[in-house]
């Protein structure tokens, strides 16, 4: 009779979804979140010490009408929405609450009943309908959730209904994070005892915080954030019993093609082929990463974004920068390179992807539009409605000016307004591939312009200041530099300007 019951109660629920929803993916949504729930009931009714009798048996079919009923609310609300966030905050979400909760009370009375029979079933339907109730979300931790792509990775989680935990330092800035309903816990990747508490509970780690700076007096901070604090990261998340697990990793860890071809994941790089100190600290990051889940089967997909850009790059990143910068008419030159720009909510959605349907220890690029930076400024001058003349500098010139900038900078202190490791960068093209992630996970991404329309729109009330600074900057940096080759060689110096300016009028 409990088969009979349990088998017709399943096909009533398939054919009432079949004729309410209409479309397969949902109703394979909400048949696996019932199949889902009523293991889990039976996994928490043995725990429990519940044993299943002649009289408590009918709660399993009774969880497929029961239970049913909110996925069917929550479906056909996001279908009027569109943004999963937005149902939450709903009327539907406490509607649904309220119903729940009253059911609840409804069958728990019964739990006080003198017949044990009918105090059994009513303890089973009582933890049934609690467990259909919250089985669908996760609490998940996001590392460098105050940052530019964390904060869009919590955004996207929160829109799946997933409760969010952030780890943050005491002292980072909050301020992508203003209006987010997600938990905090203060600790630092270099601090391994502040981790265990943040990765309590927790089902999910989507590790994306990196110290991400091209230039720094002391590397060694570089590789306790990135390498040493990742790994003790995953290592504590598997013994807490996370299930899952994303890791930033960079396009920056692969070797470039070399020519305008674009690189994908099968562009193996070495250490050697590293330039720089973040992109060598990314890269052994990245190989501990995989030898994690080769050979301690850690469930962990690994994701490498391009050149995110969009709204909420406060800092901002050097490709914000850029288009800051270019915006605001303090851009007079520049050096030509390549780069694959990709907004930053695509970069997020990939991440919850690869979460959902990664498979663990492989990697994939999440990118967008591959684009020189001479089309990008003049996209950025097309969408803010005025258009500005620019040099095109030749690397070599500018190469001595980033090492007298990081001098300056060691010697006096701030920040070098050119690094070395930037400009070398940038003598390639930086075009990537996400063929394999739009194959493997559905990844898709949206123009280019876009993503720089957004970025601008952030960038609206920034003040323009007068161009004749910008121009006053470049000529002395020029200046500075043909002062220094004379003083060592009058004729080479003047060879090298010569070589500068026909590399200018080019």
């Amino acid at each position: 009779a409990f088969v009979t019951a349990t088998g017709l109660a399943f096909v009533a629920v398939l054919l009432i979804l079949a004729l309410t929803l209409r479309r397969p993916a949902e109703i394979a949504l909400v048949t696996l979140t019932l199949l889902l729930a009523a293991l889990w009931t039976a996994g928490a009714a043995a725990a429990l010490g519940l044993s299943f009798n002649f009289a408590n048996i009918i709660a399993l079919p009774l969880l497929f009408g029961l239970g049913v009923a909110s996925a069917i609310h929550f479906v056909l609300r996001l279908r009027e929405e569109g943004d999963g966030e937005a149902v939450l905050r709903s009327s539907t979400s406490s509607g649904v609450l309220f119903s729940a909760l009253t059911t609840i009370a409804a069958f728990g009375s019964l739990a006080v009943s003198g017949h044990r029979g009918m105090a059994s079933m009513g303890e089973l339907l009582t933890l049934a309908i609690a467990i259909t109730l919250v089985e669908g979300a996760m609490t998940i931790l996001v590392t460098g959730a105050s940052g530019f792509v964390g904060a869009a990775v919590v955004r996207r989680l929160l829109a799946r209904g997933h409760a969010v935990r952030v780890l943050v330092r005491g002292s980072s800035p909050r301020l992508n994070l203003q209006g987010l309903e997600v938990e905090t816990a203060i600790g630092d990747l270099r601090e391994p005892e502040t981790l265990k508490p943040a990765l309590s509970g927790c089902r999910g780690l989507f590790h994306v915080a990196a110290d991400y700076r091209l230039w720094t007096r002391d590397p060694a901070v570089l590789y306790a954030t990135n390498v040493v604090g990742t790994k003790a990261l995953l290592r504590q998340a598997a013994e807490a019993g996370v299930e899952r697990m994303v890791y930033t990793s960079s396009v920056a860890t692969l070797k470039l093609t070399g020519s305008a071809a674009p690189a994908d994941e099968r562009c193996q790089a070495t250490l050697a082929d590293m330039t720089g100190e973040y992109k060598r600290s990314k890269f052994l990051a990245e190989q501990a990463v995989r030898g994690l889940a080769e050979e301690e089967g850690l469930p962990v997909v690994i994701v490498s974004p391009s050149a995110p850009v969009g709204p909420g790059d406060v800092k901002p990143t050097p490709t914000g920068r850029v288009i800051l910068e270019a915006a605001m008419g303090k851009m007079p030159a520049y050096v030509e390179t390549g780069l694959n720009l990709v907004h930053v909510d695509d970069v997020a959605e990939g991440h919850c992807l690869a979460f959902e349907q990664g498979q663990p220890g492989e990697c994939y690029i999440l990118g967008g539009e591959n684009m020189k930076l001479r089309e990008i400024l003049d996209l950025v001058d097309e969408l803010r409605g005025r258009r500005q003349r620019r040099l095109r500098l030749p690397h070599r010139l500018v190469l001595p000016l980033a090492y007298g900038a990081e001098a300056w900078a060691r010697s006096f202190g701030g920040e070098p307004f050119a690094t070395v490791d930037g400009v070398k960068m940038a003598e390639k093209l930086m075009f990537f591939s996400s063929a394999k992630a739009e194959r493997a996970l559905g990844y898709r991404h949206r123009p280019a312009r876009a993503a720089i329309a957004d970025a601008l729109s952030c960038a609206a009330g920034a003040r323009r200041p007068g161009r004749w600074r910008a121009w006053l900057l470049l000529l002395v940096g020029v200046a500075l530099f043909a002062g220094v080759l004379a003083l060592a060689d009058l004729e080479g110096a003047l060879s090298a300007l010569r070589a500068a300016g026909w590399g200018i009028l080019a």
